[in-house]
């Protein structure tokens, strides 16, 4: 088993070498990753995939982008976490939500829109994506670094598309990288 100083290294030199660029984020991939991870006992149709992964291509790193989604609700766009009663974090990319009158959110990307529409995960990735472009990276996003935290759990998700296998904190995350690097093996690559 690798240590945690060990995993972050495979990690960033997986990244650094540009390894995960090789892997295109297509409608098969997603349909893949979304089968294996369980996510939900309905799979997405081929369509619903490749409208995602259309999204997800939009953004400056569509795997990191995916890794984000996988992070957040491990695939289920209609995953919802009540931060209080009038902020919640909805769909795919966990995007949140600070309620006003009429059930309407009232910041940022998402002013004007109600709940129901950020559970289409196409819509919730283009946000999340102008949202993390904004901040710079997934890191920055939540404050910390590949070493630690959010940061590294995305790392280790998108080094799992490269193949790389590391053995994260927590059996959650160990199941995902083995999940995503098997559901990766079974698509071709262009």
């Amino acid at each position: 088993m690798l240590s945690s100083l060990a995993i972050s290294v495979v990690v960033l030199l997986a990244v650094s070498e540009g390894n995960v660029s090789s892997v295109v984020v297509t409608g098969e991939l997603v349909c893949q990753v979304k089968d294996a991870l369980g996510s939900s006992r309905y799979g997405w149709s081929r369509g619903r995939c490749e409208r995602v992964a259309t999204a997800l291509r939009e953004a400056t790193d569509p795997v990191e982008m995916l890794a984000v989604c996988i992070n957040e609700s491990d695939l289920r766009e209609r995953a919802v976490a009540w931060a209080s009663p009038s902020k919640a974090d909805v769909g795919l990319c966990q995007v949140r939500c600070v309620l006003g009158e009429g059930g309407r959110c009232t910041n940022g990307l998402v002013e004007g829109m109600r709940i129901e529409q950020l559970y289409d995960p196409a819509l919730n990735v283009r946000v999340a994506a102008q949202i993390l472009a904004s901040k710079g990276s997934t890191s920055r996003y939540a404050g910390e670094t590949v070493d630690r935290g959010y940061g590294r759990r995305v790392a280790v998700l998108v080094a799992a598309f490269s193949g790389i296998s590391a053995s994260p904190r927590g059996r959650r995350m160990r199941d995902h990288v083995r999940r995503i690097v098997e559901a990766v093996t079974r698509v071709p690559r262009s």
